[in-house]
């Protein structure tokens, strides 16, 4: 194995190398940060799981860590790891499968030692799968979904990836299916990336890598992404539950091409619908959380979570008493339809702006930022973050307002908890 070519890597300013088989790693130092950080990502996620059916998904990554490993329970494999200060974990999301973890330079050799094990020397073990299945049957019946995984499936009500489903849905095959997705995301190790940030030298990882990455297969076979249909909710629909976490809970979900302008004035309109909502919500005596969510893949979309609760009495100004869920459910409704025609001052506009710049910033200083913008490029192919300086800067009301119209016009589902 030979190393083949270097350019710079767009995303982290680090290097990108490209080796005589066709692997592709990315090295990013930081030689203040305590260890290092790995990841390899294999293009293909759960769609790519042979015979997947609904529900099923939501536990591919616990199925992921319960097969075995070089002869021994894949537990005992990362716990072995563990005591030599290596953290290693596995994940399987919607677009792709990531082996990814933590450990001290002078371990790089044991963590690529370990990656190979991994991918080529792991089977099933039906004993570990079935207590986790009849534990996880027992934990969907006595543990409440989260408000968000419930919004999901009723914005979404045959969608098949949901990231929270009934222990029910998993079925008994489900451990050897896993395993041979897995073979299959080891069987091109080229088409996929391998990234390493942190307090590593690019002499020792060469090295390394140089005499590792000849044990990995590679081939000209490219991992296609699976076509998947469903249907989005439209209109409006209201669902209310008894419980103790009063609420009221507005999900809405937009169709849209995942272009930078779009991710920006996306994550633009998030800041936007917190600032307007507080605003909003102070006569009412509630507050509201904001939060957001990018898919990519099947389809990509971008959808609006928010959360309404009663504030604490004696932090309200006088005269202003917290609103009942129940009571207030159409005044926030009206608050949340008027989102698409806000309007604000340049000067508020541009502090929303900073906000998401200085997070982006922030977030792309971090060893899982940088990680996490790299894999959003490199496998899942969309280039969200070169020159966002930029990008942001050229996103104006008007781009925001277009992205809150047609999140709320396509469908919101409200979620009322009394």
């Amino acid at each position: 194995i030979k190393l083949s070519n270097t350019t710079i890597d767009p995303v982290s300013g680090g290097k990108l190398w490209t080796f005589s088989n066709g692997i592709k790693v990315i090295y990013k130092p930081d030689f203040a940060a305590d260890g290092f950080h790995f990841c390899y990502a294999a293009r293909g996620g759960a769609s790519s799981v042979r015979d997947i059916q609904a529900g099923e998904s939501a536990y591919l990554t616990q199925a992921l860590g319960l097969g075995r490993v070089a002869g021994i329970p894949s537990y005992d494999f990362r716990q072995m790891l563990l005591a030599e200060g290596i953290e290693m974990n596995g994940t399987i999301t919607l677009e792709d499968m990531r082996i990814h973890g933590k450990a001290q330079k002078e371990d790089i050799e044991t963590v690529l030692k370990s990656l190979i094990k991994i991918g080529y020397e792991h089977v099933s073990d039906y004993a570990s799968f079935d207590y986790f299945r009849k534990s996880a049957i027992i934990k969907s019946i006595s543990v409440p979904s989260p408000v968000t995984a419930v919004m999901d499936s009723l914005i979404c009500p045959d969608y098949m990836f949901l990231d929270k489903s009934s222990g029910y849905n998993i079925r008994e095959d489900l451990p050897d299916r896993v395993s041979e997705y897995m073979t299959k995301r080891f069987s091109n190790v080229a088409d996929g990336i391998f990234i390493f940030t942190g307090n590593l030298t690019e002499e020792s990882l060469m090295q390394a890598l140089l005499k590792y990455l000849g044990n990995f297969k590679t081939s000209r076979i490219y991992s296609l992404r699976e076509r998947v249909s469903y249907n989005l909710h439209s209109g409006l629909s209201t669902h209310m539950v008894d419980g103790e976490d009063l609420s009221v809970n507005l999900a809405a979900t937009g169709l849209f091409p995942a272009t930078q302008d779009n991710y920006y004035a996306f994550l633009i309109a998030q800041e936007a619908v917190k600032k307007q909502l507080a605003r909003r919500l102070a006569p009412l005596g509630m507050y509201a959380e904001v939060s957001g969510k990018m898919d990519l893949t099947p389809v990509e979309r971008m959808t609006l979570y928010i959360t309404c609760r009663p504030c604490a009495a004696d932090g309200l100004p006088e005269g202003v008493k917290p609103s009942a869920p129940l009571a207030a459910v159409r005044d926030i409704r009206a608050e949340f339809s008027d989102l698409m025609y806000f309007s604000v001052s340049d000067e508020e506009f541009k502090s929303y702006k900073e906000i998401v710049r200085n997070n982006i910033a922030r977030e792309l200083n971090t060893p899982e930022g940088m990680i996490k913008y790299c894999l959003y490029r490199y496998s899942e192919g969309k280039a969200l973050i070169s020159l966002y300086n930029k990008s942001i800067d050229r996103i104006d009301v008007d781009d925001v307002r277009l992205i809150l119209e047609e999140i709320i016009s396509s469908g919101v589902v409200e979620y009322v908890i009394k």
